[in-house]
């Protein structure tokens, strides 16, 4: 019966998988045209299947299923909407083209545990009784909509044909309900702001459609939605160039109001108390199907008094970072602010936006209140996304640039100065969202540079862990890979960190061109689902994606089951220590002095000397300049992942004249070795001024000599370390205690 039970327990044991983690597969998909192929949003459900919302042009498939409808043969960019199985499996999919114009992706959502929203802009080839001739058309998630297929939105739309529609599906890719947006303007009086419409002689209007950079569904259903605004009037002037803009103020006749129109008919207008200022970018919240707004609000307010001091050439705000929502419909707001000075925040007290910051996150209230602010107290740091956990923590990613141990520009956060060692530098923090207190934070290790680029989620915080596909330049370290290409060579692939910073660990996905991109990254139990875009060649375990011209989109499966239960840090590194039996009693001469001591890790030992003016020590070698006595101090720092620094060891240097000896040769011993009890010293010409004792760790046990011996009875059988310290000399004896 035993033997049974060993051979079934063998037979389990060599069917399991030799390593805990693999890639289980990877898809991608490229086309033929000039257009990149981009996965821009997704998300996983708890079964493990991936939904994906991204753009495409020409011949783009996966698993040889085409998603271009065959009546598509114009270059124009088109949106797709997929499903991948656990297996990896193309379960559906829904394309939005047109022979008209660019149908753009914006965004993809959960709406709940059934249901997504994705938002998508697109010409409609109908709209106000504008039709085109017969042969164009909107391929329209698998319908084929023609002039004589009936249209798409209400007909009473006074405004363009050009919209964004917010699609909900349910997760079998079963059309539920669309909603078509678009904005238009009115001034004081009422009227309708269209483009190109003259205020004056000199002046124009310019307005834009109801353009959506990031957008979110809150646990109630509600969809807030951030873009950016140019509500401002253009002064055409011979003279001026670039074009100046001036802002446009209730009083002086310019902007009133915005109208919202959704599905071709007035829905809401809103009449803004905070004054816009230039290029801006303005928040709304909808009530489901955009029955009913909410609210909304600009995020910069300025007076006219500082309005005057700012260049007016410059757009304050460069892009929409991310939006997300935490349990109660708080709104946690990411954006990049182009390193404009201290501007006021609309919608809060008293608030303005740090001087030298180079991006924030603002926390709104579901009344649009801003309560808080987190950003960087220094410049050059340039946030990416912005992620609330469930569990109320908050977490910032950052590319730097020029930031570092020798830059102008440390890194600090409300006090904090981060210990930022490369030059471009990507990392992260942790805060506690209700106070804004720094946590912890976590970086990318390359000596060079690393960057995070892509679509958001770029990050996924799971079990005490925290994911992202990172880009870095020539080196990168982790504790199972060190990389260094020795020549500056961009590379591509996942770390992980625990959620203290600690790195845990990196895989290399072997693409090295320089627009290379991770995008979103997501957990399900034990699987790490990516997405991003490569354009020489990546390589996912046993699978190569090989790009087109214009790049590749893929979605990889990599496989971990550690990550099916809740990390706690080990620290990884082991004890050394330095062991020195060199004595440093010289004649004064030229003769350099090679310095001996080793560390039992095999690192590289570095030396120092408190005196310079007695000796100077340059790369392990010792030059004496004068006599006298100095003391000369051998250390190892460590490494990050493999060791301890060691506990310094001190000699005491002494240089005399030629044949005139300061003091004798000192001679040192340490009997009986091995002992069972005490140990004794004995030394020539002079006394012991103090001993120490050490464990094979490093550790430093206090002990007393008493007369000659020093005892060690009371301390486990185990190997030790008896530093012995004479007035002129100190050495080192291993001692074995049985």
């Amino acid at each position: 019966m035993k033997k049974i039970f060993l051979l079934i327990l063998s037979a389990i044991w060599l069917a399991l998988p030799a390593y805990a983690q693999h890639f289980e597969w990877a898809k991608s998909y490229t086309g033929p045209r000039y257009q990149s192929q981009e996965i821009i949003g997704s998300f996983t459900d708890v079964e493990g299947n991936l939904y994906f919302l991204g753009s495409f042009n020409g011949g783009a498939s996966i698993n040889g299923v085409s998603f271009a409808p065959p009546q598509l043969t114009t270059p124009y960019i088109c949106t797709v909407l997929g499903k991948l199985s656990p297996t990896g499996e193309l379960l559906w999919h829904k394309t939005l083209a047109s022979s008209l114009l660019h149908c753009m992706p914006k965004g993809l959502a959960k709406d709940g545990d059934s249901t997504l929203m994705l938002a998508a802009s697109f010409r409609l080839p109908f709209n106000n009784g504008v039709t085109s001739s017969s042969h164009n058309f909107v391929f329209y998630f698998d319908t084929l909509l023609t002039e004589d297929d009936g249209y798409l939105m209400a007909t009473d739309s006074i405004y363009s044909y050009d919209v964004t529609a917010f699609v909900t599906f349910d997760l079998d890719g079963n059309l539920l309900e669309n909603h078509f947006l678009q904005m238009a303007y009115e001034d004081t009086l009422g009227h309708v702001f269209r483009e190109q419409v003259y205020l004056e002689s000199y002046e124009r209007i310019q307005t834009s459609t109801f353009e959506v950079e990031r957008f979110t569904v809150d646990p109630a259903g509600n969809i807030i939605v951030g873009r950016s605004a140019y509500e401002r009037v253009s002064v055409l002037c011979d003279t001026c160039n670039p074009m100046r803009y001036y802002s446009v103020t209730l009083e002086d006749g310019g902007i009133g109001a915005l109208r919202v129109v959704v599905d071709g008919r007035l829905r809401h207008t809103w009449h803004p108390t905070h004054r816009s200022h230039r290029q801006n970018v303005l928040l709304f919240k909808f009530s489901p199907g955009f029955d009913s707004l909410l609210a909304a609000t600009y995020v910069l307010d300025s007076t006219d008094a500082y309005a005057e001091t700012l260049d007016t050439t410059v757009a304050i705000l460069s892009w929409i970072n991310s939006i997300e929502t935490d349990s109660v419909g708080n709104i946690y707001f990411d954006w990049l602010n182009n390193d404009y000075p201290a501007i006021p925040i609309a919608n809060s007290e008293a608030m303005r936006l740090n001087p030298a910051a180079s991006s924030c996150c603002l926390k709104y209230n579901p009344q649009f209140r801003v309560v808080k602010k987190y950003e960087m107290e220094t410049e050059d740091f340039y946030s990416r996304y912005a992620h609330i956990t469930p569990e109320g923590e908050l977490y910032l990613f950052y590319t730097v640039f020029w930031a570092g141990p020798n830059s102008s520009h440390p890194a600090v956060y409300r006090g904090d100065t981060l210990d930022l060692d490369g030059i471009d530098l990507a990392f992260w923090l942790r805060l506690d969202a209700a106070d804004s207190r720094l946590l912890a934070y976590g970086k990318v290790p390359s000596t060079v540079k690393s960057l995070l680029n892509g679509f958001n989620p770029l990050y996924a915080v799971v079990n005490n862990r925290v994911f992202a596909q990172v880009k870095y330049w020539q080196s990168i370290e982790a504790p199972d890979t060190t990389i260094d290409f020795g020549y500056l060579e961009w590379g591509l692939g996942l770390m992980q960190w625990d959620t203290d910073g600690h790195v845990l660990s990196f895989v290399d996905f072997d693409a090295h061109h320089r627009d290379d991109y991770g995008g979103q990254t997501h957990v399900v139990d034990s699987a790490v689902y990516m997405t991003g875009g490569v354009f020489a060649g990546a390589t996912f375990g046993t699978t190569h994606v090989e790009p087109s011209d214009n790049g590749a989109a893929y979605i990889a499966k990599y496989v971990d089951t550690s990550l099916m239960h809740p990390y706690v840090y080990s620290d990884p590194r082991q004890p050394q220590y330095i062991e020195w039996e060199q004595g440093l009693t010289f004649p004064l001469s030229d003769t350099l002095i090679e310095l001996t001591a080793t560390a039992t890790s095999g690192l590289p030992v570095g030396y120092s000397c408190d005196d310079t003016t007695v000796a100077r020590v340059t790369d392990g070698v010792l030059r004496l300049l004068r006599v006298g006595t100095a003391t000369v101090t051998a250390t190892q720092n460590g490494s990050t992942y493999g060791y301890y620094p060691a506990a310094p060891v001190t000699r005491l240097l002494t240089v005399h004249q030629e044949g005139i000896e300061g003091a004798a040769s000192v001679a040192c011993g340490v009997y009986p070795n091995p002992t069972q009890g005490d140990v004794y010293i004995s030394t020539t010409n002079e006394p012991v001024v103090s001993v120490s004792l050490y464990t094979a760790d490093g550790r430093q046990l206090p002990v007393q000599m008493q007369g000659n011996s020093v005892p060690l009875s009371q301390y486990p059988a185990g190997v030790y370390y008896l530093q012995v310290t004479t007035p002129t000399n100190s050495s080192r004896h291993k001692v074995v205690k049985q």
